[in-house]
């Protein structure tokens, strides 16, 4: 909304989370956190579901960390044998994070994260957990337009809460 304003594009908010009108009429366009009235309903469904979006992603040459689909504790011992630690442990489809743990380094935590991730789903994905930045990229009419680096919230000793970036 602010980039909105410094581009005089009127704006309205249409609810008390993320739902934003930009412009008006024939011209207007809605969006909602990072989807917009423009985005396909089969982009939103493959995007939604972790193992469909790591297939397509591996087809197109780009990788993707080991991993596999499980729904048992059984599941959860053969993936953790057959990939090692640390592991990422989360819902097959979800979004905002729900239910994902990450940096799994033991039997402990991957039972404590199974379960948290069986809040939301059956079907859980465990993949390896790779260190490295976590980018968001804009790209609109396929055409790069920006990225932004996203740093979780971190307790410095202080104990004090701070945001990176």
């Amino acid at each position: 909304m602010d980039e909105a304003a410094k581009r005089g594009i009127p704006f309205i908010r249409l609810n008390k989370q993320s739902l934003v009108q930009l412009g008006y009429g024939v011209h207007q366009k809605r969006i909602r956190a990072t989807i917009a009235s423009t985005t396909s309903n089969i982009a939103v469904d493959i995007a939604g579901d972790k193992e469909e979006t790591k297939l397509l992603l591996d087809a197109a040459q780009i990788p993707v960390p080991g991993g596999t689909v499980i729904r048992t504790e059984e599941g959860l011992k053969d993936a953790i044998e057959r990939f090692g630690y640390p592991l990422v442990i989360k819902p097959i489809d979800g979004n905002h994070g729900k239910g994902n743990t990450t940096n799994i380094t033991t039997w402990e935590q991957a039972v404590k994260a199974f379960a948290a991730a069986k809040e939301y789903n059956r079907s859980l994905i465990v993949e390896k957990f790779i260190t490295g930045y976590d980018f968001r990229a804009l790209v609109i009419n396929y055409k790069f337009i920006c990225a932004a680096l996203r740093t979780p919230a971190s307790v410095i000793g202080d104990g004090g809460i701070r945001f990176n970036g």
